[in-house]
């Protein structure tokens, strides 16, 4: 039976880094940290290119790969595309989804849950993003999380719901300094929200378990007060999962919290 984990800590290394043996040597450095933990799954998701070399590196204890990003068919004449067929013969089990920078470049809600059904039909387990580009003191950006949540899941079983993990990932706190970060009182206030919201489109107590992640200016140092006061099940890291160490002492503090 396959061990049910609890918090888990996410390497987006986008388009990082430039070769294969950087891959290998950052997979390499993030492995010997990753099968020490004891409560953690650790999800690697590098650029497609390296996936099915660092899934026949990585087939350890608490390691999973995912991609960074799907197609919403099967097979076809889609130039560029990569379909969830695809990731699931890579070995890889999870694929984010709606990142802000994918959004950023023209993805809408309904492509969003297009490839999320796409994906959870294929087998894997889907990283849905969402976060709003700024906060106002109305409090309108919860509706715009709402409205995300709702659009994005459209369709989606109650029995789906296991494949799903929620990645709040504030725009505006993205890509900086560790003190960007949102203050972990406001991500313990979005996840309230989002599971509240979770609630209230699948009407089952199923949806309050759905883990929710962070992302955002995570580092080192802001990690145990965002898991631990925000009240997350971990992390969605970007820049500082290609920081071998850094990672490494992320996945460390994680796992030594009690959620």
């Amino acid at each position: 039976m396959a061990k049910v984990y609890k918090k888990f800590v996410v390497a987006n290394w986008k388009m990082n880094p430039l070769d294969a043996d950087s891959a290998v040597k950052l997979f390499s450095a993030i492995r010997e940290q990753a099968v020490r933990a004891r409560e953690t799954l650790v999800v690697v998701a590098p650029p497609l290119l390296f996936l099915n070399t660092l899934t026949r590196l990585g087939n350890d204890k608490n390691i999973s790969f995912g991609a960074q990003n799907c197609f919403w068919e099967e097979k076809g004449a889609y130039t560029g595309e990569i379909s969830p067929t695809m990731i699931k013969g890579m070995s890889a089990d999870y694929c984010i989804v709606g990142h802000s920078e994918r959004r950023a470049l023209g993805e809408t809600n309904e492509m969003v849950n297009r490839k999320v059904r796409a994906a959870l039909r294929n087998g894997l387990t889907v990283i849905l993003c969402i976060g709003e580009s700024e906060r106002d003191a109305e409090g309108t950006y919860l509706e715009f999380l709402e409205r995300e949540l709702h659009e994005a899941l459209a369709s989606v079983t109650k029995k789906q719901l296991s494949q799903i993990l929620i990645a709040y990932e504030p725009i505006w706190a993205i890509g900086g300094s560790a003190e960007r970060s949102c203050a972990p009182r406001d991500v313990h206030e979005v996840v309230i929200l989002i599971h509240k919201f979770l609630k209230d489109i699948f009407r089952v107590s199923a949806a309050l378990e759905v883990p929710v992640l962070y992302g955002g200016s995570v580092a080192p140092e802001n990690t145990e007060k965002l898991v631990r006061e925000g009240r997350v099940n971990g992390l969605l890291v970007g820049g500082q999962s290609l920081i071998a160490a850094n990672f490494c002492k992320i996945i460390e503090i994680v796992d030594s919290l009690v959620l």
